[in-house]
């Protein structure tokens, strides 16, 4: 064979396997949409918890469908409730638009994923009995608060009742904020309040429910009163990344995740205002407020909840970097009480 012919065999080889290995690695998009229509006893923030986890269910529902007729999935006799709890351990669900009118919450969202992979994932989920169990319960778990949530709300509809009205928002936050098993969104958060002004490194820890993040940690240096660093987060090193990056900008609002910078928005003016355009600094927030839903915080505007945390001077608890203050007794609580 000459040189030619080599060249060009070697050629059909190479573009062969590419080939092969760009089909292997197909991911697929799949995108629903969810419109839930608000009771009078709903808040923005219970609409849009209750459209996020019925999104979530279409969205899983529509990937284990397509798993059992185009993968190996269908030789590994699962059920389809099965196939779906499994799966909701292994992809990750993406808000992509949201609309609140006041009445509706409209919200659409995908799962990008390569097929054959969380075909493999299922394969080695299934074969490890107490994670295939977690993921089942916590499916059940779903299920079983959805299925609340409509009765109670069904109860709402027929008379207006404080018990029943206080169960059905515990019922919405425990669907939104339960962080019992993989890949849902942990109920309680650790907070940290660290001092930025005279490197004593004083840094106050607490814990906080509600924000409902699955992973990554927001962190920002706009906490009023005494502006300090204020960070929360699902673990503490991606905490540390997040306030060491806020140092780096001179200030400024950030989020953390998988060991990156995700968003941020720097403030070098003091720590609290930015050098940008209003447009700019107007767009860089939303970029922040977006990744954190995507990481499941269920807030509208995470960072002003965070920012109100370290005000030491309005009831009841609030985080300092001398530790939590009970603001009507004036007095440091230790974290252990």
């Amino acid at each position: 064979m000459n040189v030619k012919k080599l060249a060009v065999v070697k050629l059909f080889i190479f573009f062969t396997l590419f080939s092969v290995g760009y089909v292997e690695a197909e991911v697929k998009t799949f995108v629903r949409e969810y419109t839930y229509q608000a009771s009078e006893v709903d808040s923005k923030v219970s609409c849009r918890a209750i459209a996020l986890e019925q999104v979530k269910r279409l969205l899983l529902e529509e990937l284990g469908t397509y798993l059992e007729s185009h993968t190996e999935v269908i030789n590994f006799q699962l059920t389809k409730d099965q196939i779906t709890a499994l799966a909701a351990g292994i992809v990750k669900t993406q808000i992509i638009k949201e609309k609140w009118d006041g009445e509706k919450y409209w919200l659409q969202a995908k799962i990008d994923a390569d097929p054959n992979e969380v075909a493999k994932s299922i394969d080695n989920l299934r074969q490890d009995k107490q994670k295939s169990r977690d993921l089942e319960e916590s499916r059940k778990k779903v299920d079983a608060l959805l299925g609340e949530v409509q009765r109670l709300r069904k109860e709402l509809s027929e008379k207006s009742d404080k018990t029943i009205a206080n169960r059905y928002n515990e019922a919405v936050q425990e669907l939104s904020a339960d962080g019992t098993f993989p890949g849902c969104a942990k109920r309680i958060l650790t907070i940290a309040v660290i001092e930025r002004h005279k490197a004593s490194g004083s840094i106050g820890i607490g814990l906080a429910r509600e924000f409902s993040l699955k992973e990554g940690a927001p962190a920002s240096s706009a906490a009023h009163d005494s502006h300090n660093i204020v960070a929360i987060g699902v673990n503490d090193e991606e905490m540390r990344q997040a306030a060491e990056e806020i140092e780096k900008m001179q200030g400024g609002l950030m989020v953390v995740e998988g060991g990156k910078a995700q968003a941020s928005l720097a403030l070098p003016g003091a720590g609290l205002m930015s050098l940008e355009s209003a447009e700019i600094v107007a767009f860089q927030m939303e970029k922040l407020k977006g990744v954190a839903r995507n990481l499941g915080c269920i807030l509208v505007n995470p960072f002003l909840t965070l920012s109100f945390l370290a005000l030491s001077v309005i009831p009841e608890l609030k985080l300092t970097d001398k530790g939590l203050v009970e603001v009507a007794g004036f007095r440091i609580i230790p974290l252990g009480d």
